[in-house]
This record gives C-alpha cells, structure tokens and sequence, in this order.
C-alpha cells in the first residue's frame, strides 16, 4: 500500500487518470493495493497523486471554532412549535 506524501514510483505504482505522471509527483492516498509475489510485482498500487500546483495544509497550533450543528427541518419545525402535555 502506497502512503501519502509518498514519493511516485512508476515500477510501484499507476497514477489514476494520468498517463504520464510527473517526475516529482508525490501520492495523495490510495485508490486500490498492489501486489507483489515474492518479491516481484504482480499489480502496481492504483494511486491518486496530489495536485502540485495546489497549496500545502498547514497543521496550525489553533484550536478550531466550534460551531453549533446544523438543524434537522423537524428540529426546526418543532423549535417554532409549542407543545401542550395533558396532566
């Protein structure tokens, strides 16, 4: 299995949609494993390749904001809805 941030190697893996992958393509994730019998390979790793004009993630030390979550439309229908109990 291919990891991602991996370096693309083309005797290890195929690159999904792309018939010739650039020489520093780096994996994004792993679409289907390759297989190898001893020792040799049997199918390359189907990969998915990182988009290299795209920016990196950076990880930041902030905590994240949390929101509140999304309403279902009978929570918010039955919100705006009283309810009478008999005693």
């Amino acid at each position: 299995m291919a990891a991602p941030e991996e370096k693309f190697n083309a005797q290890k893996h195929r690159a999904h949609g792309i018939e010739h992958p650039p020489a520093d393509a780096v994996i994004a994730g792993t679409l289907a494993p390759g297989f190898t019998f001893q020792g040799r390979p049997i199918r390359p790793a189907l990969v998915q390749l990182r988009d290299t004009n795209a920016p990196v993630a950076e990880v930041s030390a902030a905590p994240a904001e949390e929101t509140a979550p999304e309403k279902s439309e009978e929570e918010s229908a039955a919100a705006g809805q009283l309810t009478l109990e008999a005693n």
